[in-house]
């Protein structure tokens, strides 16, 4: 199966210097979490129309676009590229759990489109960041931007996207529909002829809840723990910022959910009677991450805990709100259950390790996932709640549509604690 595709990137340079190149990424090509996929990049050209030349890094996820003149800061610069991807179908290769999580492939007629085009890379500091993709965590770090996408599917597909779809039109090629989003850090694509929706509004909020037929049950669930927890989330944190949400049930590897700008992923392993506990805390934490990687970025390669930890602790203020004080107790006992194995193992990290420093995806969730999400807990009993959310709430506000730092964190919650809690966060965030 295959994906054409043509953007138009406009971008300002807010680097404070004269450059002479600009990177894209295709992260489709990185294989490890995206599978056997392969997106390969063909003609560039500046807004003059001229070609570009263009090269692949250090791996094929890494293109260089030489830019024939200086581009100066302050200066907005505009580029036209194709692109073509090879889109992994299920049954016609072997796949496994090292070969991805299953978020660029067919399967279950469901195809799942995750950075399927290419994505402007991040400057700062000193230059481009041109991390690799890693074997666990979350693979991309980017930045906010505003898309317009026009995305054509067979007729008779229902295409779920991040934005608001705003039109659509037939053709012999299909049916076009175009899309428009607000401020966002990527463009998520899922279609399928077969997924069923069922739908609620929260405020003004539209809710969508999409799943297989046969589990109709699951996804009026799932669409019942998203209503709850957008208004968990927005009383506790402060307002979701869009105007749609989808809950999408998927056929995830390895995986019990993944987050997306206006789209999150539930796994289709979730979707059962026996799985109704992990079903909702799962639509939880996924949910949350609209608010905490969504609105307030963060760097999810170098501080995965800004978003991972603040996510897992938010599903359990979600618990702890809808299902009450029993519910959430045992949802932290599961979490220290994790974190004290972890302990006797000898394989804890620091709560503020990057990604790359831990040894496995075991201990990556156990310290960022679990270790994180009880210490924010312990800090909220520490300080009270009243200082606590003020705190969050202060976050998300002053880092909306930006790249937030662990250290801004930290210091609102020592403001409004009112006191030195050095000693706290040594023990709690960055000792192993």
């Amino acid at each position: 199966m295959s994906l054409r595709g043509a953007e138009r990137v406009r971008v300002v340079n807010r680097s404070g210097r004269a450059l002479s190149e600009v990177y894209f990424r295709l992260y489709p090509s990185a294989g490890r979490l995206y599978g056997p996929a392969r997106m390969e990049l063909g003609r560039v050209t500046d807004d003059w129309g001229r070609p570009l030349d263009w090269a692949e890094g250090a791996d094929a996820s890494v293109v260089r676009v030489a830019l024939p003149d200086a581009w100066r800061p302050g200066e907005a610069l505009m580029l036209y590229l194709e692109w073509r991807a090879d889109i992994p179908v299920e049954g016609e290769r072997p796949w496994t759990r090292e070969q991805g999580y299953g978020i660029f492939r067919q399967a279950k007629g469901l195809t799942l489109l995750a950075e399927w085009f290419p994505m402007l890379a991040v400057y700062e500091g000193e230059g481009w960041r041109l991390d690799a993709v890693p074997d666990w965590g979350d693979p991309v770090y980017s930045e906010i931007a505003f898309y317009e996408v026009w995305f054509t599917a067979p007729e008779g597909y229902t295409v779920i996207a991040t934005g608001s779809e705003v039109a659509s039109q037939a053709s012999a090629h299909g049916v076009t529909h175009a899309f428009l989003s607000g401020p966002a850090r990527d463009f998520f694509v899922a279609l399928s002829p077969s997924l069923k929706v069922a739908s609620a509004r929260v405020g003004d909020i539209s809710l969508r809840s999409y799943a297989y037929p046969e589990h109709g049950a699951a996804g009026a669930e799932a669409l019942a723990a998203g209503k709850d927890a957008l208004g968990v989330f927005n009383a506790r944190f402060g307002p979701y910022l869009y105007r749609e949400l989808d809950i999408v049930e998927a056929p995830l590897i390895g995986l019990l959910g993944m987050e997306y700008p206006g789209v999150v992923l539930v796994s289709d392993a979730l979707h059962t009677p026996a799985e109704k506990w992990r079903l909702d805390v799962t639509t939880a934490h996924e949910i949350a991450h609209q608010w905490w990687y969504g609105v307030v970025g963060n760097d999810i390669l170098r501080e995965p805990w800004l978003d991972e930890a603040l996510a897992t602790f938010s599903s359990g203020v979600y618990v702890q709100d809808i299902m009450g004080g029993e519910a959430f107790r045992s949802q932290y006992a599961q979490w220290m259950e994790r974190y004290e194995t972890g302990q006797r193992n000898g394989t804890v990290g620091a709560v503020t390790w990057p990604v790359g420093r831990f040894r496995s995806s075991w201990d990556y969730v156990t310290t960022v996932y679990y270790k994180g999400a009880i210490a924010l807990q312990t800090l909220r009993a520490e300080i009270g709640d009243d200082a606590f959310f003020r705190a969050l709430r202060r976050y998300y506000e002053r880092s909306r549509f930006q790249v937030a730092r662990g250290q801004g964190l930290l210091d609102l919650l020592e403001e409004e604690a009112g006191r030195d809690l050095d000693a706290f966060f040594r023990q709690w965030f960055f000792s192993e």
